[in-house]
Order: C-alpha cells, then sequence, then structure tokens
C-alpha cells in the first residue's frame, strides 16, 4: 500500500503564498516609481535654479558695463533690483582691468561670483 504525503493531497493553501509575492511585487514597483517621480522633480527644480542663476549672472555683468560708471572711482559698490532677485557686489579697476566680486541671492540660494574685463575691450 503506497503512502501519500499529506502536504501533497492537501492543496487548500496554495494561492495566498502566490498573492503575497505578486503583491509585493507590484507595491515595490509602485514605491520605486513613486520615489523615481520625486528625484525627478527635486533634480529639475535644482536645473532652473541653476539655469535662473545664469541668467542673472549674464544680466548684472551687462547691467554693471552699461549703468555703472567705473571710470570715475577706483573702487566702489552697485546693487541690482533684478525681477525674481538681487545682486549686489563690488568692483575695483586696477591698470585697464575692472574686477567684480558680486553676489546674487534668490528665494532659496545665495551666489558668488568673480568677473573681470578690460576696459579697452568694453569700448
Amino acid at each position: 500500500m503506497k503512502k501519500y504525503f499529506c502536504i501533497m493531497k492537501n492543496e487548500r493553501g496554495f494561492y495566498l503564498p502566490l498573492v503575497l509575492v505578486v503583491s509585493i511585487i507590484t507595491l515595490s514597483a509602485l514605491i520605486t516609481t513613486a520615489q523615481l517621480y520625486k528625484n525627478e522633480l527635486t533634480a529639475s527644480n535644482l536645473l532652473l535654479q541653476q539655469l535662473d542663476l545664469s541668467m542673472m549672472r549674464d544680466i548684472t555683468i551687462e547691467r554693471f558695463k552699461s549703468e555703472i560708471n567705473y571710470n570715475e572711482f577706483d573702487s566702489g559698490e552697485f546693487e541690482f533690483k533684478l525681477e525674481k532677485n538681487h545682486s549686489y557686489g563690488e568692483y575695483e579697476v586696477l591698470n585697464d582691468e575692472v574686477r567684480i566680486t558680486f553676489y546674487i541671492e534668490t528665494n532659496d540660494l545665495t551666489n558668488s561670483y568673480f568677473y573681470s574685463f578690460l576696459i579697452d575691450e568694453e569700448e
């Protein structure tokens, strides 16, 4: 007479482990997708802020060259109110070179920049 294993005859608990494995895989995929989306939003926000700072840097330099009369004084300070940002700094004239150190403040960031140019180059 053959003996059957009790485990082989009883198949009532077969679907629960299968459902648990599928549920864990599905939840892991959903959580991973949500986390990736959150990271992409953060990276996009930082990229836009960097682009905004770069644009404001160029605007500050051009406004300095056009509005500040750096030929009269050897050094001085300046301040510009930009659209969303605030820019301030100081300049120094050495021989034929103008050196600018300035800061741009946004809502979240403050960056410092250094820029120099020749006076003959501007004219």
